[in-house]
């Protein structure tokens, strides 16, 4: 039976191959979450309260948007 690759050498390269694609994969996307959190961090900052009268805005237009 013939198998995909010609050799155990073989399926150890593709396997080291993609651990080593996931581990770059995994950090881009830790380096990209760093980024937004570091662009939260300098933004506004809204208070909880003032958040929640936001999210209850929304919600009431949603509401009379859909005759609720």
């Amino acid at each position: 039976e013939q198998g995909k690759f010609p050799s155990a050498s073989a399926v150890l390269q593709q396997g080291l191959e993609l651990l080593r694609h996931k581990s770059e994969l995994e950090n881009l996307e830790t380096e990209a979450l760093r980024d937004l959190l570091d662009a939260r961090r300098k933004g506004e900052f809204i208070t909880g309260s003032a958040m929640k009268d936001r999210i209850s805005a929304i919600a009431e237009k949603k509401r009379r948007t859909h005759g609720l």
